[in-house]
């Protein structure tokens, strides 16, 4: 087996696994696993299908393993802004609605009437442009639409830093996706506590925010030849992986719920808070 760095790059419309390895001094890049991606409507809304997202990335692990890849890391990274809710238990509430959806429409004009938010304000406070689908907007709707969701949420995660959770069961946020939130000092580079009182949006959802290159879980994946790699958080689309930090405690809590994969013969099963078992 050959030792290797594996990057899960999803996007829109596709996600790919690509290992990375060092011959003769030179950085090489070799795509083992390639699956489509898109939006679906449910229930008046376009939503991801983020249970298939999840097979997929399992799916390409066992690619690299089969193509004779041992990842050392793994990293996985995708849009920014979408989101998902889980409940004490663990479990996602509601769907993974997407940036394309139009929830979102009237809702900045209803921060500034409703909670006397103007944008300039808002931007002095965290730094990003106006976009109809930045994170906050969504919240917003999701607090106006199915407020019983956000009642019963525990904990928030955007879509890279949940599919990290289902493979390590470590909840974190990391800190150039969270900055789409809007919800993020552009000074403290931590969640802004007032703007969020403010919005009425529970604090205590949002989780501990990790630069990009964090270790989130060691070990977490083991295959047919016992190779095991930790997660690592790499930066949102369009930026990159520049540090690494000691790995966080993890914080006990409920185990995440089985994946299984295509294959019929062949389920991929979280053990425990770090753990994960294929093939």
């Amino acid at each position: 087996m050959q030792t290797c760095t594996l990057a899960v790059d999803i996007g829109a419309s596709s996600g790919r696994h690509i290992v990375g390895t060092v011959q003769d001094g030179r950085i090489v890049l070799q795509e083992v696993y390639r699956f489509e991606n898109g939006v679906r409507r449910k229930d008046g809304h376009l939503c991801w299908d983020i249970d298939t997202l999840a097979r997929e990335v399992i799916n390409g692990l066992r690619a690299a393993h089969d193509a004779g890849f041992a990842p050392a890391t793994i990293g996985i990274d995708t849009w920014a802004v979408d989101f998902v809710l889980l409940d004490e238990a663990g479990q996602r509430i509601g769907d993974a609605v997407a940036y394309r959806d139009e929830r979102t429409e009237g809702i900045r004009e209803a921060l500034e009437k409703e909670y006397g938010l103007t944008f300039a304000e808002h931007y002095a406070r965290t730094g990003i442009q106006y976009q109809p689908f930045n994170t906050v907007y969504q919240l917003m709707a999701l607090k106006k639409e199915h407020p019983e969701q956000l009642a019963a949420a525990r904990t928030f995660l955007m879509v890279p830093d949940y599919l990290n959770y289902l493979l390590c069961g470590v909840a974190a946020n990391e800190y150039t996706n969270a900055s789409t939130t809007a919800l993020v000092g552009a000074d403290s580079k931590d969640w802004d506590d007032a703007l969020l009182q403010r919005l009425g949006l529970p604090r205590g959802i949002f989780q501990p925010i990790k630069t990009a290159g964090t270790v989130l879980a060691r070990p977490f994946w083991r295959c047919r030849r016992g190779t095991s790699s930790p997660p690592t958080s790499p930066a949102a689309h369009g930026a990159c992986s520049v540090s690494k930090t000691r790995a966080p405690s993890p914080t006990p809590r409920a185990a995440p719920p089985t994946l299984r994969t295509r294959a019929a013969t062949s389920t991929a099963t979280a053990i425990s808070k770090t753990s994960w078992a294929c093939g």
